[in-house]
Protein backbone atom coordinates (compact mmCIF):
# COMPACT_ATOMS: atom_id res chain seq x y z
CA UNK A 1 0.00 0.00 0.00
CA UNK A 2 1.74 3.30 -0.71
CA UNK A 3 1.74 6.42 1.75
CA UNK A 4 -0.84 8.16 -0.12
CA UNK A 5 -3.25 5.12 -0.02
CA UNK A 6 -2.65 4.89 3.79
CA UNK A 7 -3.20 8.83 4.81
CA UNK A 8 -5.86 8.82 2.84
CA UNK A 9 -7.18 5.65 4.31
CA UNK A 10 -6.12 6.93 7.48
CA UNK A 11 -8.21 10.28 7.32
CA UNK A 12 -11.03 8.48 6.19
CA UNK A 13 -11.27 6.15 9.47
CA UNK A 14 -10.91 9.37 11.32
CA UNK A 15 -13.39 11.22 9.63
CA UNK A 16 -15.97 8.90 10.07
CA UNK A 17 -15.33 8.04 13.60
CA UNK A 18 -15.10 11.96 14.53
CA UNK A 19 -18.72 12.34 12.49
CA UNK A 20 -20.20 9.73 14.29
CA UNK A 21 -18.87 10.90 18.10
CA UNK A 22 -19.88 14.96 17.29
CA UNK A 23 -23.16 13.95 14.95
CA UNK A 24 -22.26 16.85 12.30
CA UNK A 25 -19.58 17.19 9.64
CA UNK A 26 -18.57 21.10 10.60
CA UNK A 27 -17.83 18.87 14.47
CA UNK A 28 -16.01 16.01 12.40
CA UNK A 29 -13.93 18.29 10.34
CA UNK A 30 -12.72 20.28 13.12
CA UNK A 31 -11.91 17.37 14.90
CA UNK A 32 -9.16 15.83 12.44
CA UNK A 33 -8.16 19.45 11.98
CA UNK A 34 -7.32 20.28 15.33
CA UNK A 35 -6.00 16.21 15.45
CA UNK A 36 -3.61 17.05 12.78
CA UNK A 37 -2.57 20.52 14.45
CA UNK A 38 -2.01 18.89 17.62
CA UNK A 39 0.15 15.35 16.52
CA UNK A 40 1.70 17.99 14.28
CA UNK A 41 5.08 15.36 12.39
CA UNK A 42 4.26 12.83 14.95
CA UNK A 43 1.53 11.34 12.58
CA UNK A 44 0.47 7.71 12.79
CA UNK A 45 -2.77 6.00 11.64
CA UNK A 46 -3.54 5.01 15.89
CA UNK A 47 -2.21 8.12 16.65
CA UNK A 48 -4.70 10.60 14.26
CA UNK A 49 -7.52 8.24 15.19
CA UNK A 50 -6.62 8.21 19.41
CA UNK A 51 -6.41 12.41 18.93
CA UNK A 52 -9.40 12.71 16.63
CA UNK A 53 -11.72 11.00 19.30
CA UNK A 54 -10.67 12.74 22.19
CA UNK A 55 -10.95 16.24 20.13
CA UNK A 56 -14.55 15.25 18.94
CA UNK A 57 -15.14 14.28 22.87
CA UNK A 58 -13.76 17.58 23.65
CA UNK A 59 -16.21 19.22 21.59
CA UNK A 60 -19.03 17.77 23.69
CA UNK A 61 -21.63 18.28 20.97
CA UNK A 62 -25.65 18.98 22.12
CA UNK A 63 -27.23 15.48 22.51
CA UNK A 64 -29.64 14.65 19.73
CA UNK A 65 -28.17 16.65 17.01
CA UNK A 66 -27.11 14.09 14.47
CA UNK A 67 -26.50 14.31 10.67
CA UNK A 68 -28.93 13.51 8.14
CA UNK A 69 -25.96 11.35 6.14
CA UNK A 70 -25.76 9.04 8.85
CA UNK A 71 -27.88 6.00 8.92
CA UNK A 72 -30.85 5.80 11.17
CA UNK A 73 -29.20 3.55 13.27
CA UNK A 74 -25.85 6.19 13.58
CA UNK A 75 -28.24 8.81 13.77
CA UNK A 76 -29.47 6.98 17.16
CA UNK A 77 -26.14 7.20 18.67
CA UNK A 78 -26.26 10.78 19.42
CA UNK A 79 -29.78 10.20 21.19
CA UNK A 80 -27.77 8.54 24.16
CA UNK A 81 -26.58 9.93 27.14
CA UNK A 82 -23.60 11.72 26.15
CA UNK A 83 -21.09 9.43 28.23
CA UNK A 84 -22.87 6.65 26.78
CA UNK A 85 -22.58 7.59 23.26
CA UNK A 86 -19.04 8.02 23.85
CA UNK A 87 -18.19 4.81 25.17
CA UNK A 88 -20.63 2.63 22.18
CA UNK A 89 -18.93 4.83 19.53
CA UNK A 90 -15.18 4.15 20.52
CA UNK A 91 -15.63 0.79 22.21
CA UNK A 92 -17.60 -0.60 19.42
CA UNK A 93 -17.69 1.66 16.61
CA UNK A 94 -14.33 2.68 16.37
CA UNK A 95 -12.80 -0.25 18.04
CA UNK A 96 -10.60 1.23 20.73
CA UNK A 97 -9.76 -1.13 23.89
CA UNK A 98 -10.83 -0.64 27.30
CA UNK A 99 -8.10 1.56 28.24
CA UNK A 100 -7.91 3.93 25.55
CA UNK A 101 -11.44 4.70 25.89
CA UNK A 102 -10.54 5.52 29.72
CA UNK A 103 -7.64 7.94 28.48
CA UNK A 104 -9.99 9.53 25.84
CA UNK A 105 -12.86 10.32 28.27
CA UNK A 106 -10.45 10.63 31.47
CA UNK A 107 -12.97 7.85 33.45
CA UNK A 108 -12.08 4.46 35.77
CA UNK A 109 -12.15 1.63 33.45
CA UNK A 110 -15.45 0.43 35.36
CA UNK A 111 -17.08 3.54 34.00
CA UNK A 112 -16.21 3.07 30.47
CA UNK A 113 -17.77 -0.58 30.94
CA UNK A 114 -20.88 0.15 32.89
CA UNK A 115 -21.60 2.95 30.27
CA UNK A 116 -21.04 0.83 27.56
CA UNK A 117 -23.65 -1.80 28.97
CA UNK A 118 -25.97 0.85 29.25
CA UNK A 119 -26.05 2.02 25.98
CA UNK A 120 -26.24 -1.54 24.72
CA UNK A 121 -29.28 -1.65 26.54
CA UNK A 122 -30.89 1.83 25.87
CA UNK A 123 -29.48 1.81 21.90
CA UNK A 124 -33.02 -0.64 20.74
CA UNK A 125 -35.53 2.16 21.43
CA UNK A 126 -33.08 4.93 20.52
CA UNK A 127 -33.03 3.24 17.07
CA UNK A 128 -37.08 2.87 17.36
CA UNK A 129 -37.17 6.46 18.36
CA UNK A 130 -35.12 7.57 15.17
CA UNK A 131 -37.65 5.02 13.06
CA UNK A 132 -40.73 6.82 14.22
CA UNK A 133 -39.83 10.27 14.32
CA UNK A 134 -38.44 9.43 10.31
CA UNK A 135 -41.88 7.94 9.93
CA UNK A 136 -43.86 11.17 11.08
CA UNK A 137 -41.78 13.34 9.51
CA UNK A 138 -42.76 11.54 6.05
CA UNK A 139 -46.28 12.07 6.40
Amino acid sequence: MTLEVEIGKTLNESFRAALVLTGSIEGAERAVTNAIAALGSGLSAHALLVETARSAFQQRPCSGASSSILPVELQAVANLFPTHRYCFALRVLVGFDLKTCSEILTLPRYEVEQALCQSLLDLPRAVEYMRCAGKSDAL
